[in-house]
């Protein structure tokens, strides 16, 4: 979980193909952060669900 938003990181090893880069996540943090919010994930037990959490800066 502490290098889920690494570029390029992909937790399931299973998952090393040219389907995907990789970069999902870590360009949805920058993304995020570059319009003041911020995210986080957290997951109890693996293969038991994760909780993504997104906060942004409400508007005016």
């Amino acid at each position: 979980m502490k290098r889920i938003f690494e570029p390029f990181f992909k937790a399931d090893p299973s998952r090393h193909d040219r389907s995907s880069a990789g970069l999902g996540l870590s360009v949805t943090k920058r993304l995020i952060q570059a319009i003041g919010g911020s995210i986080s994930i957290h997951s109890e037990v693996p293969g038991k669900g994760t909780e993504v959490e997104i906060r942004l800066k409400k508007s005016l």
